[in-house]
């Protein structure tokens, strides 16, 4: 196990420097959730999960951003920053931080 973890975490980290991120950005139509690869001008706390992540076995990134987020609405989040895809046996995964937006006073 010890064997598969260290060149996965390499495999990650290098995807991040070598790999271009698709940018994924605005409001959706499904949900209101906004989705996007940087970060929000709103003032925000990030909600009660932390980070959220969705896998599947085919490479339409649609259907897994639909996914994550139906995850982040059943968590009562407002946005999902900071979002990442990682291509890694067979599987497409994605993740972010989901945040409240919080309201003006």
């Amino acid at each position: 196990m010890k064997r598969i973890i260290l060149p996965l975490v390499i495999f990650i980290i290098v995807s991040f420097l070598v790999l271009p991120l698709p940018q994924v950005k605005g409001k959706t139509k499904s949900a209101g959730i906004i989705v996007t690869t940087g970060d929000i001008k709103e003032d925000y706390k990030i909600a009660r999960s932390g980070i959220i992540t969705c896998k599947i076995t085919s490479t339409e990134e649609d259907k897994l951003i639909e996914k994550l987020k139906e995850k982040a609405e059943k968590i009562n989040a407002d946005a999902v920053i900071f979002v990442r895809f990682v291509s890694f046996g067979g599987y497409l995964f994605i993740y972010g931080t989901p945040v409240k937006i919080l309201e003006e006073e």
